[in-house]
């Protein structure tokens, strides 16, 4: 296949639109409609999702899945799917300075989003479109109709390839009944959160919906240097959707949304800094080096007269604040028609999605020292265009097929510029001598992405209990990209010889990399009992190759792709009139080229790398239970072991300090060469890998004293074991196994119109680190001597937190 332009992409994408609406005009239409229904009262609820690309009951889809309804998220006060980590099997969501930092992980996999030259491993589709960036999974969900989250490959029938999973958002569609709802709410550190809807017929053929959301926080953590709180955000945005319905066959769906947050995440805290590798740890002045520790040498801002070396739990002790501002806007238009000949229903979906972060100031992470500014800006615009024919069921050989066409523009600069707080002398093989204040360095980094693929999917219903299933997708992915640095001294025009000997005089890079790739799926499904459905199933995973993004001199240029191969068996049950619900998989995954994201030895700069081959096996379980009309009960696990098997022995990593195993750390580790550049760590297992993850939720619901009104209580343990939470397996990236426990008190009326809450979360105040680095920007500071500073960094999760909330439907 020939390589096309992205204004040719553009051309076909508004051709098939034509197409499309030509097709509009002269036939008949039909959406299918998601809902949460429930067998009765007393018995547990179960979700109608489109996993498959139609609308199936959660239970007769033969896949690893979890489905929460928007109510259910509204009664959890579950503000953002992020909300979700650690109630949903082998799910991880995690973020560090700055929202483009978002990770999510599935089964012990996920790509960090410390370099844009690359795509998620977990896919976030939001009615129907790709979103190529996690950012967003943080966004506020308000008006939701389902939430799924898809564990394994989902290499053919979603519009992109994803090697490890899928979460799947879909909102609320307006139809012709009025309908609104207010939300408010307030809590400790001055949180407030309004959000709601409203919708309702326009016209006998037209209905719409409004959302609006506004939310916001004066932080979490206080910074001693500067005496502020830092670690808060504030976010508004609203979304619209129109539904035009011209006869009862014919459904055409506009949704636009757009979302501002604004926040201030904290800098990073420094993990044990007087221990053994951290940042205060082995420091000697000498005649070269400056008077003493940063730590030692800072002071309180109010207070200089008192010097302080270690901040508590949720402070931090940074010169450098860390302000991100991320913009997001998008406009989709979704078209459907009953082809009646055909038994089969056409879907078009068109979309443009805009993501723009920008993060003023990216400093070195919790130093008292004004060492640098670094200014980044991520800027990504994607046109997506889905068209796809589904059978409309119960016939011998149902049927998905589609094309998909998707274009990405992606821009991201990064400016640092010295201050007068880096204090490190180098020795004379890197320059000599200081850096001098003004000197700075500029990444601008370009890059387009056109891809197509065509799919399909056949379910063979050998019988009525027996089905067949399988798949196939090829795509076509086309990237070409650009990076170049240069250097200056904005204050004198002079560049000091450290600065150029560190960053280089200027620097250009370019390349265009082709992927085809061939992905497929087979399963098989069979139906034990009316309740009972046993699958089988094997997949395959694909993401495309890319570049580093955030250097024009270090490291292959580009990476190649990473691929996955799943393997599962499940189970699917209803026992006791749907009062139990079970679910269990076991699964076998293998995934080749992993790329990941290390730090640069320097400590400026991230850079992708692919990091060798892992298998992730274990098993996973969704338990729900209503022993009776007043309790609900709720229960996840997952048990997954990951192990690096081969290709890993490529990896970087600091020889001081041995990693994995135990904690404390063994006396050595897998340095078998110490002149080696690279460390061995085959065999060992993943970062950001509990092996046991967990959750127990239960709800008491129950009238008052036979009044219209309902009292209930409901509390939720969610636990995981420890892990290593940078690719590199340092020690000092380790963190120990933890139980978060939430809980709510309220009443609410028979008839759902209004409910008061009182909730709480991480209730027993535990402090824990999400994510970790090593010291960023650590060439810069004085370890000593001409040494560098050690050290490592961590962001922890929110501290407990607690308020009052008050819902009304109208």
């Amino acid at each position: 296949m020939t390589r096309f332009d992205k204004h040719g992409v553009r051309t076909r994408l508004m051709l098939s639109c034509s197409i499309i609406f030509s097709f509009v005009i002269g036939g008949t239409f039909v959406t299918p409609a998601l809902a949460a229904v429930s067998a009765s009262s007393d018995a547990v609820e179960t979700i109608v999702v489109t996993a498959e690309k139609r609308s199936q009951d959660i239970q007769k889809v033969g896949m690893s899945i979890s489905a929460f309804s928007g109510e259910q998220l509204e009664t959890a006060n579950i503000s953002s799917a992020a909300g979700l980590s650690g109630l949903v099997p082998s799910l991880s969501i995690n973020q560090a300075n700055n929202n483009r930092n978002s990770q999510i992980i599935i089964r012990n996999v996920g790509t960090s989003g410390t370099n844009a030259g690359t795509e998620p491993d977990v896919g976030v589709f939001i009615d129907g479109v790709y979103i190529p960036v996690a950012g967003p999974i943080y966004g506020e969900l308000t008006d939701i109709s389902t939430v799924e989250v898809l564990r394994g490959p989902q290499g053919t029938l979603y519009g992109r390839n994803t090697p490890v999973g899928a979460i799947n958002i879909t909102t609320r569609a307006p139809s012709q009944t009025t309908e609104g709802m207010i939300d408010l709410e307030y809590g400790n550190y001055n949180h407030m959160r309004v959000k709601g809807y409203f919708g309702g017929g326009i016209t006998d053929t037209l209905a719409g919906r409004v959302s609006f959301w506004t939310d916001g926080n004066d932080g979490y953590m206080k910074n001693l240097y500067t005496g502020t709180r830092v670690d808060k955000s504030h976010q508004y945005g609203a979304r619209g959707r129109l539904r035009w319905t011209p006869d009862s066959d014919t459904t055409i769906d506009l949704i636009g949304y757009y979302s501002y947050t604004a926040a201030e995440n904290n800098s990073g805290q420094q993990i044990d800094p007087l221990g053994v590798g951290g940042i205060v740890y082995g420091y000697k002045p000498a005649p070269t080096s400056f008077a003493a520790s940063p730590f030692v040498i800072a002071q309180k801002a109010a207070d200089p007269g008192h010097p302080y070396v270690v901040p508590g739990k949720w402070q931090v002790n940074s010169a450098t604040d860390a302000p991100d501002n991320t913009t997001t806007w998008g406009i989709s238009l979704e078209a459907s028609r009953n082809i009646p000949w055909l038994d089969a229903t056409l879907v078009n979906i068109l979309a443009y999605n805009s993501y723009l972060d920008d993060a003023p100031n990216q400093g070195p992470g919790g130093l008292p020292l004004a060492i640098t500014t670094n200014y980044q800006r991520e800027f990504s615009r994607s046109t997506t265009d889905e068209v796809r024919l589904v059978s409309n069921g119960k016939h011998f050989v149902d049927y998905v097929a589609g094309l998909y066409f998707f274009h990405n523009d992606l821009d991201y600069s990064a400016t640092k510029t010295i201050l007068s707080g880096a204090n490190r002398v180098f020795p004379p093989a890197q320059g000599g001598g200081k850096l001098t204040p003004g000197d700075q360095s500029i990444i601008d980094y370009s890059q387009y992405t056109n891809a197509v693929a065509v799919y399909g999917q056949a379910t063979v219903n050998v019988t009525d209990r027996l089905r067949g299933i399988g798949g196939l997708r090829y795509s076509y992915d086309h990237k070409g990209s650009s990076v170049g640095l240069a250097v200056s001294n904005v204050v004198s025009g002079v560049i000091s010889p450290t600065f150029l000997a560190q960053n280089g005089t200027g620097a250009k890079q370019s390349g265009r990399i082709t992927d085809r790739s061939l992905t497929w799926s087979l399963s098989a499904q069979y139906d034990l009992a009316d309740d009972i459905m046993g699958y089988a199933t094997m997949s395959s995973g694909f993401k495309d190759g890319g570049f580093n993004s955030r250097s024009a001199t270090a490291l292959p240029y580009s990476f190649d792709p990473e691929t996955s191969l799943n393997y599962e068996i499940g189970a699917k049950s209803a026992w006791f009139g749907h009062r139990l619900v079970l679910n269990v998989d076991v699964f076998r995954m293998l995934v080749h080229g992993y790329q990941q994201s290390t730090l640069l030895p320097t400590g400026v700069g991230f850079v992708i790398n692919n990091a060798g081959n892992f298998r992730n096996q274990g098993v996973e379980m969704d338990l729900m239970a209503q022993p009776f009309e007043e309790l609900s009960l709720n229960g996840t696990l997952s048990y997954v072991h990951s192990k690096i098997t081969g290709g890993a022995d490529r990896l970087q990593c600091d020889k001081t300090y041995p990693v994995a195993g135990s904690n404390p750390p063994p006396s050595s580790g897998p340095y078998t060469d110490a002149t080696k550049a690279y460390c061995n760590f085959n065999g060992l297992t993943l970062s950001n890998a509990p092996k046991l993850q967990w959750s127990v939720s239960a709800r008491w619901e129950q009238q008052w004293r036979q009044s219209q009104y309902y009292w209930f209580l409901s509390g939720t343990v969610a636990a995981r074991s420890s892990t290593y939470l940078y690719a590199l397996l340092d020690s000092r990236s380790y963190q120990s196994g933890y139980a978060l426990l939430s809980g709510q008190l309220g009443i609410e009326t028979e008839d759902g119109k209004w409910r008061v809450q009182v909730w709480g979360k991480n209730l027993t105040n535990k402090h824990y680190y999400i994510t970790a680095t090593p010291q960023t920007s650590a060439a810069y500071v004085s370890g000593g001597g001409t040494k560098p500073a050690n050290g490592y960094i961590g962001w922890p999760g929110d501290p407990r937190t607690f308020g009052i909330n008050a819902t009304y439907k109208f």
